[in-house]
């Protein structure tokens, strides 16, 4: 959490190897190398459970924080191993979400995927929970610009990455497993207006929903030079809306945001957001609770990405 000025400087590599077995697998494998240049103590506290001295710096790496096979036989699809997983909108379960276990998916315009494994994040000092998880999800293409989206998830509340919101009333985690409902849509409103919206709910008792919204002008494409789109988006969770996704939509938050994205080069694609939002109850800091926050408080957060593509 921000509170005056830069608190956190770092910088981020991510290598994504793809290696192809023959006509049916692949081998897909992401390694991140992070350095941290200026760190506060509280934000790695929640992490590691090692305070860190304020202003100093640490290096860690995820290597292969995804590694698995990708199959294609006919009209199904599966994933055997380590991988992220992205159901419907990606609000209830992002991408720095792993999944170890098995994925199958099949269908066109009725697209379903099944998927069963463990949930597992890594962060710095190693891995930090990994609990049972299974999803199911459908993808209607109503029209050819229009889709809608539904995901069933359960996750097993006992080993942590149950929201913030359920440490702050005290719940008892056990083997039970919470349920969440993702479902939303997409669409085209003229050539080159785009919008998104979902709705997000758990079986927690309390604090428990959530939704998203996005408008889209223009479309950039990263192997298309000077392409370029502008977007503007609201989110509001709840604490116990959702698991946890690293596009920043974090539980406890509402707010809007601002983005733009644009290919300078071909292969490349430059991202730049900023994010003007409140904490919705008082509690601790997102991601890692770390500070207390009251109700109402801001967290402006901005972050600049370039990245490179290789055909």
């Amino acid at each position: 959490m921000q509170k005056e000025g830069v608190t956190d400087k770092s910088s981020v590599f991510i290598l994504n190897t793809f290696y192809k077995v023959n006509d049916s697998f692949n081998f897909v494998t992401t390694s991140e190398m992070h350095k941290m240049y200026k760190a506060t103590g509280e934000q790695w506290a929640g992490n590691t459970g090692e305070q860190v001295a304020p202003d100093s710096a640490s290096d860690w790496n995820y290597w292969g924080l995804q590694a698995y096979v990708d199959g294609q036989f006919n009209s199904f699809k599966t994933k055997l191993g380590r991988f992220t997983y992205l159901p419907a909108y990606g609000i209830a379960h992002g991408e720095y979400l792993q999944v170890s276990g098995a994925q199958v998916s099949f269908g066109d315009k009725l697209k379903t995927t099944f998927t069963a494994g463990e949930n597992t994040q890594y962060v710095p000092g190693g891995t930090y929970a990994s609990m049972g998880y299974q999803a199911a999800e459908v993808a209607y293409a109503v029209k050819p610009d229009t889709n809608i989206k539904l995901s069933y998830q359960r996750n097993q509340s006992n080993l942590g990455l149950v929201p913030q919101v359920a440490y702050e009333h005290g719940v008892t985690h056990n083997d039970d497993y919470i349920h969440y409902f993702e479902g939303g849509f997409n669409t085209k409103l003229n050539k080159e207006l785009a919008f998104e919206t979902a709705y997000i709910k758990s079986s927690y008792d309390d604090d428990n929903k959530g939704y998203y919204a996005q408008l889209k002008y223009k479309n950039a494409i990263p192997f298309v030079p000077k392409t370029y789109d502008f977007y503007v988006a609201y989110h509001n969770l709840e604490g116990n809306s959702i698991m946890y996704n690293d596009l920043r939509y974090y539980g406890n938050m509402k707010g809007v945001r601002v983005g733009v994205h644009y290919a300078p080069w071909d292969s490349s694609l430059l991202t730049v957001w900023y994010d003007m939002q409140k904490y919705i109850n008082a509690g601790n800091s997102q991601p890692t609770g770390g500070v207390a926050v009251a109700a109402g408080e801001r967290d402006n957060f901005f972050r600049a990405q370039l990245d490179f593509f290789f055909k």
